[in-house]
């Protein structure tokens, strides 16, 4: 765990408040195994340059909509680290148990700026494991939020939710947030990763940002 600590945390120099769209992934990569001891540039100054295929593709995506909109991006989790399977080590004891509170904790302190700072309006959400720590997978519950499928239509990348409350469950990482969810109504494609070996079936378009926009109401 001191090693992982050690490379530093990905966390950008700068986030815009009340965004329209939010990218958002579960962590991000270190591929150098390098320590940073300075913010990341923020999603802006990212996208300006993209070194890494990852970030060509997200910005060929947000740049190709028709609508302009508020974007940022977040990670679940700011411990950088490359695999992602990691986060099933975190902090093991000798008996062989992670250290699940500390994963709650970093995701309270996650959802509280979530909710009350970037309070998006859509979440790209792109990366299959990560819906499990929002809720979207009923066999865990983490931020809990209560979804509903939404039928738009036309086919997507993944499937598209709309945040309707909280669930009621003890395993929730904090219980007030069941009582303070700021993010009613807002939408959720889950997806898959989007960089190297993901199939065309399953990529993200610009058309399907720009329906979600409309769906929430934005255009």
């Amino acid at each position: 765990m001191h090693d992982t600590l050690w490379l530093g945390t990905g966390i950008a120099n700068y986030y815009h408040e009340n965004v329209d769209l939010l990218w958002m992934g579960i962590n991000p990569s270190c591929t150098d195994g390098q320590r940073i001891e300075k913010p990341f540039p923020s999603f802006e100054e990212t996208l300006q340059n993209p070194d890494i295929t990852y970030w060509k593709t997200v910005k060929r995506i947000l740049e190709g909509t028709k609508f302009s909109c508020i974007k940022e991006h977040l990670d679940l989790f700011a411990i950088r680290k490359t695999p992602q399977d990691f986060l099933r080590k975190v902090g093991v004891d000798k008996d062989g148990n992670p250290a699940l509170h500390f994963l709650a904790e970093h995701l309270w302190y996650t959802q509280q700026f979530l909710e009350n700072y970037l309070k998006p309006k859509v979440i790209v959400l792109a990366n299959k494991a990560a819906g499990a720590y929002l809720g979207l997978d009923s066999k865990y519950v983490w931020m809990g939020y209560k979804t509903k499928e939404v039928i738009t239509g036309i086919e997507f990348p993944g499937k598209v939710y709309r945040i309707i409350g909280i669930r009621n469950e003890e395993r929730l990482i904090r219980q007030d947030q069941r009582y303070n969810n700021q993010l009613n109504g807002t939408l959720i494609l889950h997806s898959r990763f989007q960089g190297n070996g993901c199939p065309r079936s399953q990529q993200i378009e610009p058309q399907h940002i720009d329906i979600l926009l409309e769906l929430a109401g934005l255009r």
